[in-house]
């Protein structure tokens, strides 16, 4: 690093729902519910948090399954196609 280059870290944590804990529509609610209070008690510590959306996820786990390919180019549209270029 040279005198006046930014350093900026991102730090990603997922939260996951594991499956059959509770009804099966209430999951994805109870997830978000979870998700907003944990972004609520880091925002409240001073910490810049943002909670991603679906194509924010898919983005950055193209960069980390294929980083040659995501270098170049931004992750396919749709799940299905990202899933189909990582297998």
């Amino acid at each position: 690093m040279t005198e006046g280059d930014v350093l900026e870290r991102r730090y990603y944590l997922l939260l996951e729902q594991k499956p059959g804990s509770g009804k099966r529509q209430n999951q994805g609610e109870e997830l978000q519910k979870r998700c907003h209070e944990f972004a609520g008690n880091l925002g409240a510590s001073g910490l810049r948090v943002n909670i991603c959306n679906d194509s924010q996820i898919i983005d950055l786990l193209f960069s980390f399954l294929a980083p040659r390919q995501a270098a170049y180019e931004s992750a396919p549209d749709g799940l299905t196609t990202f899933t189909q270029v990582v297998n």
